[in-house]
């Protein structure tokens, strides 16, 4: 037989091949990263529960915030655990950049540090701080300054990359940091002073995941496997809570009697939560987001417009949330 024709022969068997129920092969599990915080390690816990499925979800785990947004970017992942202003911000240059799911209100748990002589935000004017730049340490340091009477370029601002805040806090490198659990309760522990905390703002820092419109088209069945995941590794800490410390404390890097005050600082989004935020006409969402838009664009930390009713992409959650209690 001629070459030619055995590799039509081929090329027709492997067509038919494919179209056979069964020969497809499976999509590739949806990556979804996020940094070490407290609020998004559920994730994990539901990951290593298998609420997921590994062949449904792969969870990566960052060092830093900014290597995260780079890392969905460049689509590494396709789903991303970040706070609202780092989701604003991937919408910057992305308008198909949506968000899917609330995961924490921050209430404590990010916080600004000074070191010895530095005991308010007052203390600030003239001193280095450091935080990551593009990310919740920006609205965190923006809000503390705007309620103390202070604007942002009375500080000297430092880019550190939250991987590097507490070797550079420790060393003197910078005088404050804003930072968050775990390097929070360690860098306390070695002597810093709480300067602001979002205690004082209830409500305002939220951590969310976010993904881009085609994938709402593309994978909704693994998107709702994610949020349906999320739940049910909250159910398992409310359930079993001595086992889920010891899992988390081991994901932070902490020792197990601190989980409890940690968690402490934050309230995890379950379904009512997620009703509440992301549902309906009066959605939190919205008004969030227009508020951390205004906060920002007050301090000279965002120069453009966001559509903040465009932001939410409500269909997986409902189809989620679909048959459970309210």
């Amino acid at each position: 037989m001629p070459r030619s024709r055995t590799i039509l022969l081929l090329a027709a068997l492997f067509a038919a091949l494919s179209s056979v129920p069964g020969c497809t092969p499976p999509p590739e599990p949806l990556r979804l990263g996020h940094i070490h915080w407290p609020g998004y390690e559920p994730l994990t816990l539901a990951d290593e529960l298998g609420y997921f499925g590994a062949a449904t979800v792969q969870v990566l785990h960052y060092s830093s915030g900014t290597q995260l947004k780079r890392a969905f970017r460049n689509r590494v992942v396709e789903v991303a655990a970040v706070s609202l202003p780092e989701a604003m911000d991937l919408a910057r240059l992305d308008p198909e950049v949506r968000i899917l799911l609330a995961l924490d209100y921050s209430a404590g748990a990010d916080a600004i540090l000074g070191q010895p002589g530095v005991s308010t935000v007052a203390d600030l004017r003239g001193r280095r701080v450091g935080y990551e730049f593009g990310g919740i340490g920006t609205y965190l340091l923006s809000r503390a300054l705007e309620l103390n009477g202070i604007v942002l370029h009375e500080v000297q601002a430092v880019n550190v990359e939250n991987d590097r805040q507490e070797e550079l806090f420790r060393s003197a490198g910078i005088d404050a940091v804003v930072t968050f659990e775990p390097y929070r309760s360690r860098l306390l522990a070695a002597g810093a002073t709480t300067l602001f905390s979002s205690s004082s703002i209830p409500n305002e820092i939220l951590d969310v995941l976010v993904v881009r419109e085609p994938m709402l088209h593309s994978r909704p069945d693994a998107l709702v496997r994610v949020i349906q995941g999320w739940f049910r590794a909250l159910d398992h800490m409310k359930s079993k809570p001595g086992e889920s410390a010891q899992r988390l404390a081991a994901y932070l890097g902490l020792d197990a009697k601190q989980i409890f005050s940690v968690y402490s600082g934050l309230r995890l989004a379950g379904r009512v939560e997620n009703r509440e935020i992301m549902l309906g006409p009066d959605a939190a969402i919205v008004g969030l987001t227009q508020h951390s838009v205004e906060i920002l664009r007050q301090s000279g930390s965002l120069d453009w417009d966001l559509d903040a009713h465009a932001l939410p992409a409500t269909t997986p959650l409902v189809n989620a949330l679909k048959g459970t209690k309210p």
